[in-house]
């Protein structure tokens, strides 16, 4: 039998859409505030418990009734207005979502009132209405998110993660809206006080502390005007926590938007490194369609090859070649020194010096090889494999090696077979409590944002136990004191980078063996030989050697396979030689 549904299983249903965790009740609550314009806001946080104040320009009672029924706004008239939005909020479903899955309080004072009202929902339904003092604004206090889903519940994760997302949209929001005054209070601890200023100080105050370069853009085509700002690509990082789209200060996610950029930068960036950017978009609201998702985040280009060319050459023309002096990386050596802990003998162990010049086309490469010719050894009798002499070994393209073995063709993944041979090395030194050391001789510094601390801070025992002593200096700056040897001459920067991105996209739940896994694996990577980087006779040597002595020879720790091998007899049958 068909029947209608009830309005508050149709509100918990809509909720489902539009209040995915509490960050979606911060964002909406949050725009709400904006379309009010509001010029101070205020987010407090308590777990997951969320409140709001704003001077937005408040509501009469009658309308604060009205604002949490399904369907209310002022946004919006006719179906026209649905072409032309321009405001944040125009469904009329946030406010109805949010009471009908948490415990509400809503304090609002219109200009018109000499009074306020204040009103209480539980489960969707309102349990008090009454006077109120208040200034003018709105004030919304949210708490027990999902207590009465408990399905919903479950799925939350972690507090810690949680406040990780809450940050986010925070600063998503914050960083277009830069002539309001923005204060987040976390457990009455205050985490931003933002006041009014330029767009790219805005956009500096989010971003980890240090000397990066921003570069700003400008540009503008027949129906869309650009501007924001883009890292040099020597900032660019393992992960994608620091791009910002918006489309008429609308937070955006776009694949169209996304790919311009990255083919904006071409070959300046290193494969599987993103910049840090924030781009604004403004385009006439019937020029884009931002009614394709409850959450609002995804929106429809009239034209979308207007965006994308617009986007794509507007970042290439301040990273082209004739910036290459502001953008590229200067050439200099950077060197680091440890103190062993033992004897305490000081020596320099890392050593980073890469030179490139550029083709017309503007691909790096580099400027000297060593000779091309193929790496000879006689080494299978040095393993104490089968005794045949003259094994000839060739790296080609200085990404893989070849060999043979018996009467197969080897060729073999260098920064695999890199991998899987420290990733069981360092595995071996873990599980017997013997990780190996090296102590910097001044602590590493490395500025973190706000949101990758909480990672950090909740796991400095575990990076411990694998040889990475950190301490937290001040609110956004780390001290790395020591890392596992096999690290000495790597990047460190890099390295606690990627492992903050890798431990962002796991899940909450993952098990202490789980997340020691992602540091060993990621410890491995690290001190790999990399995929292009050029070998001697001796390195390409030992890492075979080392290779054939692991447990899983086969595949390093992400799961790449190490050797692909060709059997003799495939070779004779493609020569027609069978």
């Amino acid at each position: 039998m068909i029947r209608v549904l009830p309005i508050e299983v149709a509100n918990k249903i809509a909720a489902g859409e539009v209040v995915e965790r509490p960050s979606s009740i911060l964002k909406e609550l949050m725009e709400n505030s904006l379309d009010a314009n509001a010029k101070n806001i205020v987010v407090s946080i308590d777990g997951v418990n969320i409140r709001i104040d704003d001077d937005g320009v408040g509501m009469s009672r009658d309308d604060m009734i009205l604002s949490v029924k399904r369907f209310a706004t002022s946004k919006i008239n006719t179906e026209k207005d649905l072409f032309a939005i321009a405001t944040f909020g125009f469904r009329g479903e946030a406010l109805p979502s949010i009471i009908s899955i948490a415990k509400v309080t809503m304090i609002s004072r219109s200009v018109s009132d000499d009074i306020g009202t204040k009103i209480e929902f539980e489960g969707g339904k309102m349990l008090q209405i009454e006077d109120a003092s208040r200034s003018v604004g709105t004030t919304v206090d949210v708490k027990n998110i999902f207590y009465n889903t408990p399905a919903r519940l479950k799925f939350l994760k972690g507090i810690d993660t949680e406040y990780r997302y809450l940050l986010e949209v925070f600063e998503q929001v914050v960083l277009i809206n830069n002539d309001v005054r923005f204060k987040l209070i976390r457990n009455g601890k205050v985490i931003y006080d933002l006041f009014p200023s330029s767009v790219k100080d805005r956009f500096l105050s989010i971003l980890p502390k240090g000397a990066i370069d921003l570069v700003e853009i400008n540009g503008a085509s027949e129906h869309i005007k650009l501007s924001g700002f883009v890292s040099s690509p020597k900032f660019a990082r393992s992960s994608k926590d620091l791009e910002f789209i918006y489309v008429n200060k609308r937070i955006i996610f776009n694949n169209i938007v996304q790919k311009a950029i990255m083919e904006g930068y071409g070959l300046l960036l290193d494969k599987g490194k993103y910049p840090i950017y924030l781009i604004s978009l403004e385009i006439p609201n019937n020029e884009v369609d931002v009614n394709a998702h409850p959450r609002k985040m995804e929106v429809r280009f009239r034209n979308s090859n207007e965006v994308f060319n617009l986007v794509k050459y507007s970042i290439n023309k301040v990273v082209s070649l004739n910036r290459l002096g502001d953008i590229l990386p200067k050439k200099d050596l950077q060197n680091r020194t440890f103190v062993n802990e033992g004897d305490h003998d000081i020596k320099i162990t890392k050593n980073v010096n890469r030179d490139f010049k550029f083709d017309i086309g503007g691909r790096p490469r580099k400027t000297s090889r060593m000779n091309n010719s193929p790496l000879v050894s006689n080494f299978l009798s040095d393993l104490n494999i089968s005794p045949v002499s003259d094994i000839v070994v060739y790296q080609l393209f200085n990404k893989f090696l070849v060999t043979e073995k018996d009467d197969v063709l080897q060729i073999i993944d260098q920064h695999a077979a890199s991998e899987c041979v420290n990733y069981e090395k360092i595995k071996e030194q873990f599980e017997n409590k013997s990780v190996e050391s090296q102590h910097f001789l001044l602590p590493y510094s490395i500025n973190i944002s706000k949101k990758n601390m909480v990672i950090i801070e909740n796991n400095l025992s575990l990076f411990s136990s694998l040889g990475i002593n950190i301490e937290v200096f001040g609110e956004d700056m780390i001290n790395v004191i020591s890392v596992p040897i096999i690290l000495k001459d790597s990047n460190v920067e890099d390295m606690i980078d990627d492992l903050i991105n890798k431990f962002s996209s796991s899940s909450s739940s993952s098990s202490t063996e789980d997340k020691i896994n992602i540091i060993l694996a990621t410890i491995a990577c690290h001190a790999s030989v990399r995929f292009g980087d050029e070998m001697n006779m001796f390195s390409a040597k030992q890492l075979i050697s080392d290779l054939r002595k692991c447990k899983n020879p086969f595949t390093c720790p992400h799961g790449r396979p190490t050797t692909f091998e060709i059997p003799v007899k495939e070779l004779y049958k493609n020569f027609k030689r069978l």
